[in-house]
């Protein structure tokens, strides 16, 4: 399963790579299978013990993530015993499948929790980034864009307020030639979009740009105050500003 970055914002990230690796080590069992004429396919005694182990860690490990008596941990004891009628019989090849089928599910529950999360702590939503960085774009090249959308985040987690305020600044300035037009001014007044758009683009072209000239070209006085975060959030109109860069990037491509 992808987790890599996803780890790294979990309140838990030792469980998450540690349930990780043991539905790997499950998985692997199901080609440990011998066949027998007597008893079908079944475990040796020695992997048989390995299986019941891993399960066991694993359930431990999903108590973890999401707490005792979870969905999850429940289904996974009554997975086994009908699988295989208890332990003691060891698992069918079946049984060991549908064992791994929900631990997978329990891992895709924790990786889009760790993506909502991160989405409402993020200036920019990480599906904006993601959407953006899927695109093979043949009349623009948005990477230098995408980076900028990525320092904004990286300032945004070490509370850099005024790195956010003039890297917004640069974002606007760098694309109204999505627009086709050469500033954002001209974006603003003259782009043929919606009502609510418009407003939006009002907000950075007027607001946005003020404030970020504050701490661009202000020279150092005898006193100063330094910006909280509400001065500097402007997540709702950027967003809105990328909708539409990705709704044009989808149209033209």
């Amino acid at each position: 399963m992808a987790c890599d970055g996803f780890h790294k914002k979990m309140k838990n990230p030792d469980n998450f790579l540690e349930l990780d690796a043991l539905i790997s080590e499950i998985e692997k069992l199901s080609r440990c299978f011998v066949r027998s004429s007597n008893l079908g396919l079944y475990l040796k005694t020695e992997d048989e013990t390995l299986f019941k182990q891993k399960v066991l860690e694993a359930m431990t490990v999903l108590d973890e993530l999401f707490g005792d008596g979870n969905n999850y941990s429940r289904n996974i004891p009554h997975t086994v015993n009908q699988g295989c009628g208890g332990f003691a019989g060891g698992p069918t090849r079946k049984c060991l499948l549908d064992v791994v089928a929900i631990l997978k599910a329990a891992q895709k529950h924790a990786v889009r929790g760790v993506k909502i999360k991160h989405d409402i702590n993020s200036y920019i939503a990480m599906s904006r980034l993601q959407e953006l960085k899927s695109f093979d774009t043949k009349e623009f090249d948005i990477t230098r864009m995408i980076r900028i959308l990525e320092e904004i985040n990286e300032a945004n987690n070490s509370q850099s307020l005024m790195s956010i305020a003039m890297l917004c600044r640069t974002l606007i300035d760098h694309v109204p030639p999505i627009f086709n037009y050469k500033t954002f001014a001209e974006v603003t007044n003259n782009y043929k979009g919606t009502k609510s758009f418009k407003a939006s683009m009002l907000h950075l072209q007027n607001s946005l740009r003020n404030v970020s000239d504050a701490y661009l070209h202000t020279c150092i006085r005898k006193k100063e105050v330094l910006p909280t975060f509400n001065q500097v959030d402007f997540r709702a109109d950027i967003d809105v500003l990328l909708a539409e860069i990705i709704r044009i990037i989808k149209e033209i491509n």
